[in-house]
């Protein structure tokens, strides 16, 4: 069943509503003394199917984990400013699975005014609720009541246990204590009403032909595929089925088919077409028994649909798998009178996650103790973003900005996209100048509840423009050797002051041949922690070159600058250097001389 709005407060007892009006609306209490008005008003427990009091299900066609809606309604009351409605039920037949106002529903009695949920809240054996069910709503403000008759709350239930053969389960939907389940006027009086309780019942009965997805429940911990068997059950040979056609229905934000084949029923009693077409969020599937060789008796499969589970929240989410637009013909085309039951897909809650970033074009990166620092000039634009896991669109994501002493100085909401993605534009003021800051997002649902917190994302530091020293910068260049063969090495280096803010970006060498004006990239560097920088460049073609550094600056705290012009000389080969081998020639003649002279005093003494 579909769910309208549900609203949720970590409150839900009589005790507190009191104090929760008083810092909704800071109005003054009134002592609560007994209405004077009539008896006229009625709270109602009312079945949204039927519009009475009972709720009355039968095995043949109402199955366990099966789901439905109590509503309970208020009639011709006047000035009506709080209620309370505690419903009582019998836990070993019914599990409820959710409780809310509807404040979008026209017919709720608070509609178009300003309102908060009370609730909902959910008791087991309490000694004072007992078993059940606590949901409220109140008018926020100074205002006046409202008369009339409307729409209070809705409560969900699950069926959880199914009666034998021949046994009815029941219960009551029990409203009637005026302590726990009560109206209020504007003057914070007991608006005097009758209360009528509505009454549940789950009846065996022998089953009909029907058709039933299987499992009727299917419930996934993770995405995942999957197949449902679409089961024809009960059918007898009198009816002479021949035809069966119907639509499947499913929320497609959360399910996707993909692919559909033909069971084996039909098939056992002749030949047979079977096609099928699929749309978002509804497989529609047509099987014809055309040449039957006797007719369809007993229980069998009809078709399989493959799911593939495509979302996954951070609550668990319900989707109803629901028969529409049936058709059973026999061989007379007749109508065959078939019961379709529905099924339905539950997945599990995930654990949500948030990202979060922090940008600016205008700042500069500091390391100072081993931590990252950026710095910006009050009046720069900073953006914060991030995603959400799973993406989820129209989710609401507080931003948080600290000093680094976990002091909050501003938080603002922001709104995630179809792609979960959220984004918000902060300037900076002069009220965070000197301060080193630090952001952190947090992911909130519905009733503010946190879903994911992001990690800390630090510091950015805020400075005063007008009083900031912009320190100019200094690149040196040098070149060995200056003259090169073509295919040598050339080591270009230098140095940057201030040395501290040299990492924080690349020095661009560049060169051109010294009869042209235009320069082009001959390579980019890092340089290191003391402002140097190298190259080795290797000399491809012969000529003159022209080369120089320049550093970008590390604004806005320190600017660029650009080196003197070095020259490299590129030739074919390098010219022989003769007096680098004169040590050698002479080292050479003295060796000769010295032997001269050996030999002839050797010869002198024979």
């Amino acid at each position: 069943m579909k769910r309208l709005k549900k609203l949720r407060l970590s409150v839900g007892i009589a005790e507190k509503l009191l104090i929760l009006l008083v810092l909704a609306s800071s109005i003054t209490l009134y002592r609560i003394v007994p209405s004077v008005q009539g008896a006229a008003t009625e709270i109602r427990v009312i079945n949204p199917a039927t519009d009475d009091t009972n709720f009355e299900f039968y095995t043949n066609t109402t199955f366990v984990e099966d789901r439905f809606n109590v509503t309970v309604y208020v009639y011709d009351v006047t000035d009506l400013i709080t209620f309370q409605v505690c419903l009582k039920y019998n836990s070993t037949v019914l599990d409820p699975t959710g409780a809310w106002i509807s404040e979008d529903d026209p017919k709720y009695i608070f509609y178009e005014k300003e309102s908060f949920a009370i609730g909902p809240e959910f008791y087991h054996n309490d000694q004072r609720y007992g078993t059940s069910v606590l949901v409220g709503g109140a008018l926020q403000g100074e205002v006046d009541g409202v008369n009339g008759t409307g729409l209070l709350a809705i409560i969900e239930f699950k069926i959880i246990e199914k009666p034998d053969v021949d046994e009815t389960l029941s219960c009551n939907f029990d409203i009637d204590n005026a302590t726990i389940t009560f109206l209020w006027d504007s003057q914070y009086n007991d608006i005097e009403a009758t209360r009528t309780n509505g009454h549940y019942q789950y009846t065996w009965t022998p089953p009909l032909a029907y058709l039933v997805v299987e499992p009727q429940v299917y419930h996934a911990s993770e995405l995942e595929t999957f197949n449902i068997t679409i089961w024809l059950n009960n059918t007898a040979s009198d009816q002479r089925l021949v035809y069966v056609r119907f639509s499947l229905c499913f929320n497609a934000i959360l399910l996707n088919v993909t692919k559909v084949i033909e069971g084996d029923f039909l098939a056992g009693f002749g030949a047979t077409t079977f096609n099928y077409s699929n749309t978002a969020g509804c497989v529609t599937i047509e099987n014809n028994l055309t040449i039957p060789s006797s007719f369809p008796q007993g229980d069998g499969e009809i078709a399989i649909i493959t799911f593939q589970g495509i979302h996954q929240g951070t609550t668990e989410l319900y989707c109803p798998l629901e028969f529409i637009d049936t058709q059973f013909l026999n061989d007379l085309d007749e109508a065959v009178s078939i019961i379709p039951n529905d099924g339905h897909y539950t997945i599990a809650k995930t654990t949500g996650e948030i990202t979060i970033n922090v940008y600016s074009d205008n700042w500069v990166k500091r390391e100072e103790q081993s931590e990252e620092r950026y710095i910006v000039v009050a009046g720069s634009n900073v953006t914060i973003s991030g995603t959400i896991d799973p993406p989820e669109g129209g989710e609401n994501v507080e931003i948080i900005c600290k000093s680094s002493d976990n002091t909050t100085r501003w938080n603002v909401n922001s709104i995630t996209d179809s792609d979960g993605y959220y984004m918000y534009n902060w300037t900076t003021g002069l009220e965070n100048l000197g301060a080193l800051l630090k952001f952190e997002a947090v992911w909130r649902g519905e009733a503010q509840e946190e879903i994911a917190e992001s990690g800390v994302w630090s510091y950015l530091g805020v400075q005063y423009l007008e009083v900031r020293i912009e320190e100019e910068s200094q690149i040196t260049i040098s070149v060995d050797p200056e003259t090169v063969a073509v295919g040598g090495k050339v080591t270009i280096e230098g140095t940057i002051q201030p040395s501290g803010s040299a990492k924080h970006a690349n020095v661009t060498i560049k060169h051109r041949l010294a009869n042209e004006t235009v320069w082009s990239v001959l390579a980019e560097t890092q340089p290191d922690s003391t402002g140097k920088y190298t190259h080795t460049w290797t000399a491809e073609k012969n000529g003159t070159y022209k080369i120089k550094a320049v550093w970008p600056g590390d604004l806005p705290l320190v600017t660029g600058s650009e080196s003197a012009e070095a020259t490299v000389n590129v030739v074919e080969t390098l010219p022989v250097d003769f007096m680098a081998y004169v040590p050698y020639v002479v080292g050479g003649i003295a060796v000769i001389i010295v032997i001269a002279i050996i030999y002839f005093i050797k010869i002198r003494k024979h």
